[in-house]
């Protein structure tokens, strides 16, 4: 090592010869979610750009290029969707069982202007 102190503390947890980190080092990083500063300079550029060329871009590349567009388009969609949506009514299958579930808490008596007799 060299006398510079600045590049022994860089050194700090590090193998000697490869200049790895040792295990178990939590010698520490950038934080989780955080971005280098390239890449928010270009995604600040990147957002000033839009914000002055967007739709003009978008109507252009829609009339010259639709294939284009649409790609981009799908490009940016999730690729799955969960659909698994719950209800109420889960599990019952007939008009006697899905109608008392359905005028619970209905008022005067009567729901879908069914008397409160054939419901419940």
């Amino acid at each position: 090592m060299t006398g510079n102190t600045s590049q022994n503390k860089a050194l700090d947890g590090r193998d000697a010869k490869t200049g790895r980190f040792l295990t178990g080092n939590n010698g520490g990083g950038r934080k989780v979610g955080s971005r280098n500063k390239l890449t928010t300079e270009f995604l600040d550029d990147l957002y000033a750009k839009w914000q002055q060329h967007g739709p003009d871009v978008l109507e252009r590349v829609i009339r010259d290029d639709p294939a284009a567009f649409l790609r981009t388009v799908a490009q940016l969609l999730p690729k799955e969707i969960d659909v698994n949506a719950r209800s109420d009514f889960d599990g019952m299958e007939d008009i006697p069982e899905i109608l008392p579930e359905s005028c619970r808490g209905s008022r005067a008596g009567s729901c879908f202007g069914l008397s409160q007799s054939l419901w419940s």
